[in-house]
């Protein structure tokens, strides 16, 4: 028996496969994409501080953030952000 000989592949087929494509790039005159601002900003006192979601069992596991240098940090869950208000003391408290 004759091994199949392979087809070439169909040019048209990405006009027909639209997943396919790649997503045209944005234009010179394109708009940048707006970032949205944080749900929630609370104001701290201490650089240490926690999240859990604030919404009892339909919150996330709790974690444990350090505001750094630029002064506020964000949960990485819910996307709050805390704020440290004042210099927060040399320990945190």
């Amino acid at each position: 028996m004759a091994a199949a000989v392979p087809r070439p592949p169909d040019p048209l087929a990405l006009r027909r496969a639209p997943s396919l494509r790649a997503a045209p790039m944005p234009g010179p005159r394109d708009p940048m994409p707006v970032v949205p601002p944080p749900p929630e900003t609370v104001e701290v006192h201490s650089r240490r501080v926690w999240c859990d979601g604030g919404e009892g069992a339909l919150g996330h596991p709790r974690v444990f953030l350090e505001i750094d240098a630029r002064g506020y940090v964000d949960c990485p869950y819910c996307d709050r952000r805390f704020r440290l208000v004042g210099d927060g003391g040399p320990s945190g408290h």
